[in-house]
């Protein structure tokens, strides 16, 4: 019986220290640094920041499958946007970007319609672009005046 309390301690120790924590301790994912390999990965896009402040959940066409931004470690960024049909997807493109990690700003340089903005939120899921003017994101099913984005992943 001994034995078996003590391998049971040592299992519920491991567990705690193998598992990552994300969260701090009143519960708030914690912010990460912000650099490319933090950057890297698929984002799905969530909401949008009006103009007024005001934000809009994104309105996915398909019903089945999420638009997404792809942020590749080789600093390119592609934004892809399903179409009704669900199995057509359109890239609408962006390119290259460039980061400073210091002034916590993202610039697309090569994009169709180039954006400068100010990452104000970067956790393990939530990444929010805040843009530095207001401007239409054609590659949203419903472009209109935003003034920043919010995106999401598992």
């Amino acid at each position: 019986m001994r034995k078996i309390k003590l391998i049971a301690s040592v299992v519920m120790v491991l567990i705690s220290f193998a598992c990552s924590k994300t969260e701090d301790e009143t519960g708030v994912e914690k912010q990460l640094e912000i650099n490319n390999y933090n950057l890297s990965g698929i984002w799905y896009i969530k909401s949008v920041i009006k103009s007024d402040g005001s934000i809009v959940e994104h309105n996915n066409i398909c019903t089945s499958k999420r638009d997404y931004i792809q942020i590749n470690s080789n600093y390119v960024i592609f934004n892809f946007v399903y179409q009704a049909d669900c199995i057509n997807i359109n890239n609408v493109g962006c390119g290259s970007f460039f980061l400073d990690s210091k002034a916590k700003t993202i610039t697309g340089n090569s994009c169709s319609s180039p954006f400068e903005g100010k990452i104000s939120n970067l956790t393990a899921s939530v990444l929010q672009i805040d843009y530095s003017e207001v401007k239409d994101l054609m590659f949203l099913n419903e472009p209109f005046n935003c003034k920043g984005v919010i995106l999401s992943r598992q």
